[in-house]
């Protein structure tokens, strides 16, 4: 490495024991020399709590919360946003696991890369790759290649602070994708190294550690994607995270299809689309 790792990870949990015994140390594992470990427990789920409550104390955690409510994304970003000061920042939420070297491998490779904004960890499945689709879009860098997207997940990310205070940060009420996206406009190139640094991303159905088995499995503890598109059953679940995998190797790195008048009317015909989707079902 050219220069000591230098990042802030933000973990959040909520509402998932399960899920976050497993996430958490596997986190904390990663946490090399130079990673500081941010933890933001959302609710007063007291399984959670105990969960996440075993590991405060661990070496690598830096800083840790407890909120009362869930108050999203917003408030525990930008508590390590401001008052943290790594050249590089991430976020891990509580159903993504993440390889142990994952964050040597991403420092590594935006050391090597200057103008590299977002790189992500891949969290679909091995199934949800497309050859032909992705060729198109592979970028060459030094030490691997770049599958570029304008924007990754929002979760097994390592985003580098400069390119984020560039574009003034992070807004209130906005999600992950559209910052990256931002982040692209400003000059910067986003994407997932490949080949792939995998996360295990518990909520598909298809994890092997998922807990997600049955319709009443979703409904009950959904994820925030599927809640927003009104879905209801797990298959209707995994059917949109291949559409996704695929949207996301197929989509346009071209600034204009993203920013202007034509794309804002594409995302109104869309939230149409799903309000119309809920009244129907």
């Amino acid at each position: 490495m050219s220069a000591p790792q230098d990042v802030d990870v933000l973990y959040v949990a909520y509402n998932r024991p399960a899920y976050t015994r497993l996430s958490l140390p596997t986190l904390l594992a990663s946490a090399g020399e130079g990673v500081r470990i941010w933890i933001w427990q959302n609710g007063p789920h007291a399984e959670t709590l105990e969960a996440v409550r075993e590991h405060r104390d661990h070496p690598a955690v830096h800083r840790y919360h407890e909120e009362p409510e869930n108050v999203g994304l917003y408030p525990a970003l930008s508590w390590v946003l401001k008052e943290g000061r790594g050249r590089f920042v991430s976020k891990v939420d509580d159903d993504c696991l993440l390889p142990v070297d994952w964050v040597t491998r991403l420092v590594d490779l935006h050391e090597r890369n200057p103008r590299l904004g977002v790189l992500g960890c891949w969290r679909f499945q091995d199934e949800d790759f497309d050859e032909e689709l992705a060729s198109r879009k592979l970028l060459p860098l030094e030490g691997a290649q770049l599958l570029e997207n304008l924007w990754v997940e929002g979760s097994g990310f390592l985003l580098r602070r400069e390119a984020l205070e560039r574009v003034g940060g992070l807004r209130r009420n906005e999600w992950m994708p559209s910052l990256f996206k931002r982040i692209a406009r400003a000059g910067y190139r986003n994407g997932w190294v490949y080949p792939f640094i995998r996360q295990d991303h518990m909520d598909d159905p298809r994890s092997p550690n998922t807990g997600i088995h049955t319709d009443a499995d979703l409904v009950g503890n959904i994820p925030i994607s599927a809640r927003r598109k009104g879905i209801k059953t797990v298959e209707a679940w995994t059917d949109q995270l291949r559409w996704s995998a695929r949207f996301v190797q197929a989509a346009s790195t071209n600034l204009e299809d993203h920013f202007g008048v034509v794309p804002q009317l594409r995302k109104l015909a869309q939230r149409v689309k799903l309000a119309c989707r809920r009244l129907v079902s």
